[in-house]
């Protein structure tokens, strides 16, 4: 699993959460196999948030329904635990 900050606009304030999900890079497009017969594509990245939690600031933390997101704020939340992958891995490297 993997944790990342998130913020999003209610109301007309910054509300800080915590977002928890998985992700993965996916793969990459093999043109050609090793015998010159055509490849197959590879696979997106994908992301899927499980929990969510309002963060106080203060260490205390309420979870909070990813329903509540807007299709565009679920979208950037799954982007950013896509990003925190690359980060690790790019790390790792």
């Amino acid at each position: 699993m993997i944790r990342v900050p998130f913020s999003v606009e209610r109301d007309g304030e910054e509300v800080c959460l915590i977002v928890e999900g998985r992700a993965s890079l996916g793969t990459p497009d093999v043109f050609y196999l090793p015998n010159g017969d055509p490849g197959y594509p590879g696979d997106p990245p994908e992301a899927e948030v499980t929990q969510v939690w309002l963060d106080d600031g203060h260490g205390r933390r309420a979870e909070v329904w990813a329903g509540d997101f807007t299709p565009g704020e679920l979208e950037r939340a799954e982007e950013r635990l896509i990003e925190a992958v690359a980060e690790d891995v790019q790390d790792e490297g």
